[in-house]
């Protein structure tokens, strides 16, 4: 008996999670898809070296419905920039979550990055380096205007190397939902 009951159990967890699981894939299948192509300098904290990117990034908005007043973002991207003074070279993978406050016009936002950094060139270190940012932006989206402009300041570092803080300048277009 003891068996019955811990397997009746087991199936009504198991049927349970499976509902919740369904609802709540359900409530993030509604989502903004977004690409994005942005200009980026880069100032360090300590030398005070300026380097001048270039990046691009894919990016999905997950939310439930448009009454909420936060919507969660996630994005993956790439990034390259290239020393003013003929020092390292870096280009990175980043995946980025956000969370975007409010659907007006003007939308901050908020949130962190992680990412894959190579260098080469300068006194650059060879193999991939970890790169950690803090994000903070806002975005602007006309009505019906097809693209939105942003502006993004990402203080942070990357392994073995000094501090920096990143300023980016984009231009995204939506894909539409899925």
């Amino acid at each position: 008996m003891p068996r019955r009951a811990t397997r009746r159990r087991r199936g009504l967890l198991c049927a349970a999670l499976q509902a919740l699981a369904a609802v709540a894939a359900g409530r993030l299948a509604a989502q903004d898809r977004a690409v994005e192509a942005h200009v980026s300098v880069t100032r360090t904290t300590v030398s005070h070296a300026n380097s001048l990117g270039v990046g691009a990034r894919y990016e999905r908005t997950w939310h439930a419905d448009d009454e909420r007043f936060a919507h969660l973002a996630t994005s993956v991207g790439a990034d390259y920039d290239d020393d003013y003074n003929g020092g390292a070279r870096q280009v990175g993978v980043t995946l980025d979550v956000t969370e975007k406050f409010g659907s007006r016009a003007v939308t901050p936002y908020a949130g962190g990055s992680v990412g894959v950094n190579w260098l080469s060139g300068g006194d650059a270190s060879g193999g991939p380096h970890l790169g950690l940012q803090l994000v903070l932006g806002a975005q602007y989206h006309g009505e019906d205007a097809p693209y939105a402009l942003r502006v993004e300041i990402r203080p942070g570092y990357v392994h073995s190397r000094e501090h920096a803080v990143v300023y980016r300048f984009g231009i995204s277009t939506r894909l539409g939902g899925s």
